[in-house]
């Protein structure tokens, strides 16, 4: 049964029920506009009793409901790579917030959680948990034990001496480097093409690694992303997002490679991966980076920290350099949105907008240097 009270603007619901144990107890609930909606919420909860489904306790804590979300939402569909990221997540959970009920958390709280984490981690392990909470907290308000978000526009705070900088080879090096793979393709063709592709196209290792021939089309100079490999479980599984699926131009000279590699290589059946070695595997990314290291210093370039991964920064930064849209690139990247790609790539973005300051500065110095001209003349007259 539940009685309904006005206390200052809001309204607030008590309701007596019995719950599965047939103990007497008593919930409460303010915040409510209206009375309408206190009314419609203990309708709800008293449904949900009587049918048995309030299974999920109001007193739960942060660290079990996490551990029940992952259990629920996250176990069924995710790699194994993407399950120890929850549980590390899960960890740092337990160890600040300890046993403090979830609905007791207030946005300072975490506030309070993020400035502490973030005294001792990068900008993205920051964000990687704020991501991982953020979704979490979206069931919680859905299963009705919190009213508000409070990781909504938490201030992101970190150690920008642990951040990583994105490292790409600029375009100089990008074409030695190209030119090299090119003239060495007969001696290591599957790491050459492999390193080629991401120069070309931008794709994540593990968008690269479960390329088959079907997904490329040459008569439409198209290459389709539909799959990612799961180096961990060695297994294919779905892209990292919903956007991650698209399909892509490749030019010209990624179609004459591609074609010449697929001639060499020991296999052409449409639905085999692209680099697959002579025993039927799927090359590792540990190879690749390894292949991908040696032939730098082949070609006498050494960035420190640059990996497999940075061939994707490399692409991005260069379509960026050559004045290609934020938005179309991110399409092309498989972002599911343009500020995804704007955060990772704001230091390229800050240096185009420096030079594009310093062309406005030059034209309106042009552009006075001309009317001084003007009117110099229309005093000698």
């Amino acid at each position: 049964m539940a009685s309904f009270s006005k206390r200052y603007d809001n309204w607030q619901t008590r309701i007596s029920y019995k719950d599965i144990d047939n103990v007497y107890k008593v919930k409460q609930k303010g915040g409510f506009k209206t009375k309408k909606a206190a009314m419609a919420y203990a309708t709800e909860f008293e449904m949900s009793i009587k049918n048995g489904i309030n299974s999920i306790s109001e007193n739960i804590t942060f660290y079990n409901y996490f551990e029940n979300w992952i259990t629920i939402y996250k176990n069924p569909n995710s790699s194994s790579s993407t399950l120890a990221r929850y549980a590390n997540s899960l960890m740092i959970i337990g160890k600040y917030f300890k046993k403090t009920e979830l609905s007791t958390i207030k946005k300072i709280d975490y506030q309070l959680f993020i400035n502490e984490y973030g005294k001792t981690h990068s900008k993205a392990s920051v964000k990687k948990i704020n991501g991982h909470i953020g979704s979490c907290i979206k069931n919680a308000i859905d299963d009705d034990i919190i009213r508000k978000n409070f990781t909504s526009n938490v201030v992101l705070t970190f150690d920008s001496s642990r951040t990583r900088k994105v490292t790409y080879l600029d375009a100089k090096q990008s074409k030695k480097l190209l030119k090299h793979l090119n003239e060495t393709l007969d001696d290591y063709p599957l790491y050459n093409m492999m390193i080629i592709v991401a120069l070309h196209t931008g794709l994540r290792v593990g968008e690269a690694l479960a390329l088959t021939w079907r997904d490329i089309n040459f008569n439409f100079k198209t290459l389709e992303v539909n799959k990612s490999w799961d180096y961990k479980d060695k297994k294919i599984k779905s892209t990292k997002t919903d956007s991650s699926m698209r399909i892509i131009s490749i030019d010209d000279d990624l179609i004459r490679t591609l074609k010449r590699f697929k001639k060499m290589n020991h296999s052409i059946k449409i639905n085999d991966p692209l680099f697959m070695n002579g025993q039927g595997k799927i090359v590792s990314p540990e190879g690749a980076n390894k292949a991908l290291n040696r032939e730098l210093i082949k070609c006498d370039i050494i960035i420190p920290g640059f990996h497999f991964h940075s061939l994707r920064h490399t692409h991005t930064s260069y379509l960026l350099y050559k004045g290609v849209s934020i938005y179309y690139i991110s399409q092309r990247l498989g972002h599911s949105s343009f500020k995804t790609t704007i955060d990772i790539y704001s230091h390229v973005i800050d240096e185009l907008d420096t030079k594009e300051k310093d062309k406005t500065i030059a034209a309106l110095s042009d552009l006075s240097n001309s009317t001084a001209l003007i009117e110099q003349k229309n005093m000698t007259k």
